[in-house]
């Protein structure tokens, strides 16, 4: 919600951008972009819930898809609507 709101209450100076509404994970692939640009910093952390994520101690893996196996076809494609 905080990006959203950002994004439409953004300063004159911002005529465009183009953001990820990342939170502010430490262990996040992408940049988080300047607050500048929208005046909005992500305040969440999912680092805080690692504990309790089976595997989250094991390293990234850089060439698997960012979301696991969430972003798989076979776990995607059953929700798509004809």
């Amino acid at each position: 919600m905080g990006y959203v709101r950002a994004a439409l209450t953004a300063p004159p100076s911002t005529r465009s951008a183009t953001v990820y509404a990342v939170s502010g994970n430490i262990r996040r692939y992408w940049e988080l972009p300047d607050p500048a640009v929208l005046g909005y910093t992500p305040v969440e952390d999912a680092e805080l819930h690692a504990e309790d994520i089976a595997g989250a101690d094991l390293p990234i893996d850089p060439a698997a898809p960012q979301a696991g196996l969430y972003a798989l076809p076979e776990f995607t494609l059953k929700y798509l609507r004809p």
